[in-house]
């Protein structure tokens, strides 16, 4: 049994192995470190080979993402440049977080995203009388 590759499909591969595979060079990998601070957590992303500019964070749906755009020639000859995410780092933002004061920040070859804890951290307690009808 003889199995037909269409010629998009082999495309793509090359192309992904020549972002991703050292045929191009290879790619660092880049580390991280969370830590549980007094007043937050941190996240420190050691991104080898990346620059500040080309680091993206965003958070959606209580998950943080850290990740830069694989830039290369689109496969159909043209001169466009088209870009693939790569994720960097992937977490659910824990429950003690507040979300409206994570902060990130660019120091040496480290990048620290910050996010500090709210009032759940803090042992919130309340009591709540019961009514009657």
């Amino acid at each position: 049994m003889k199995m037909k590759l269409s010629d998009s499909l082999v495309k793509n591969m090359v192309v992904t192995a020549d972002l991703l595979n050292t045929i191009n060079g290879g790619m660092s990998l880049p580390s991280t470190k969370m830590r549980k601070l007094e007043d937050c957590y941190e996240l420190d992303v050691v991104a080898p080979g990346l620059s500040v500019e080309n680091l993206k964070i965003e958070i959606h749906n209580r998950h943080l993402s850290v990740f830069h755009y694989l830039n290369y020639k689109a496969p159909n000859h043209t001169n466009e440049q088209e870009g693939a995410p790569n994720i960097v780092h992937l977490m659910p933002i824990p429950f003690d977080v507040e979300l409206d004061s994570i902060t990130a920040l660019y120091e040496g070859k480290h990048l620290k995203v910050i996010m500090p804890f709210n009032e759940l951290a803090e042992g919130y307690f309340r009591s709540i009388d019961i009514d009657t009808v």
